[in-house]
């Protein structure tokens, strides 16, 4: 039962950052082509779109992985074990679906 809750924490907790840190790209994604679209050369360069669709989901899946391991070591403290392929994998499907999100976002409007 712990074991269970203690998952379900964690993944909230994650699909919480998720959610802000999706919000947070496509402000700030949406500023700069409305700031494309006000002045030369009208759009955004090639480095930026790679950037947004390949780097920042990139970096997002370092940071939860992070957030798995310090969270990981506040929990084995208490005598929970979680196992670590479980949230790999599900860290690895955020990041992949973000960055598939993002991609097409990017390239296509």
């Amino acid at each position: 039962m712990k074991k269970t809750i203690s998952y379900a924490i964690y993944g909230l907790f994650i699909l919480f950052l998720t959610i802000v840190t999706r919000a947070v790209v496509l402000i700030s994604l949406g500023m700069s082509l409305f700031m494309a679209a006000d002045a030369p050369p009208g759009d955004i360069s090639i480095s930026e779109k790679l950037m947004y669709s390949i780097g920042v989901p990139f970096f997002y899946y370092v940071l939860i992985t992070a957030l798995f391991i310090l969270y990981k070591t506040i929990i084995t403290k208490m005598n929970i074990s979680l196992n670590e392929k479980k949230v790999t994998i599900f860290n690895g499907i955020l990041a992949i679906g973000f960055m598939i999100y993002l991609t097409y976002y990017v390239f296509i409007f």
